[in-house]
């Protein structure tokens, strides 16, 4: 059944030494961030953490803008993959890996292995996965690592 009102959500989830999740899909041989759909009245924040629990096993907090009276989460970057059937758009978040969490697939999970890289690992990484990786793959997780460094530091100031 084709849905054209979903709308898709990855989200990129930074454990507490600021390493990056990344899972290989293993229907495609590719690694990327997760993903869940939205096509409910539940809100994409909500959503995003049910799904990242019940299909990864782990507990996330989304990143969410404070500077914002009606606290939305913080987008990273919009995303568009294309078929031979419609075109599926979807948000990246950002978010932490909360209470010591670990990743544990679901049994209908179209994921089998997981890895946690940091800034440093990710050219290695790269190297290693050559044709593997989603689309702005490195784009996305130097965007993340930035704007987790600047949280981070504005946290530590205070601010």
């Amino acid at each position: 059944k084709d849905n054209y009102d979903e709308f898709h959500v990855a989200v990129v989830c930074i454990d507490e030494n600021g390493k990056a999740l990344v899972l290989h899909r293993k229907d495609k041989n590719r690694w990327e961030f997760g993903c869940c759909k939205s096509s409910s009245n539940k809100t994409l924040q909500n959503i995003a953490v049910e799904e990242y629990k019940n299909q990864y096993g782990i507990d996330i907090k989304i990143i969410l803008d404070d500077s914002r009276e009606d606290k939305q989460p913080v987008p990273v970057a919009l995303y568009s993959l294309e078929n031979e059937y419609k075109i599926k758009k979807g948000l990246i978040f950002w978010a932490e890996i909360i209470n010591d969490s670990k990743v544990s697939f679901s049994k209908d999970c179209r994921y089998d292995e997981y890895k946690l890289i940091s800034k440093e690992d990710m050219d290695d990484f790269e190297k290693k996965h050559i044709g593997c990786l989603i689309t702005d793959f490195s784009a996305t997780l130097n965007r993340v690592f930035e704007m987790n460094k600047k949280r981070n530091s504005n946290i530590k100031d205070g601010g």
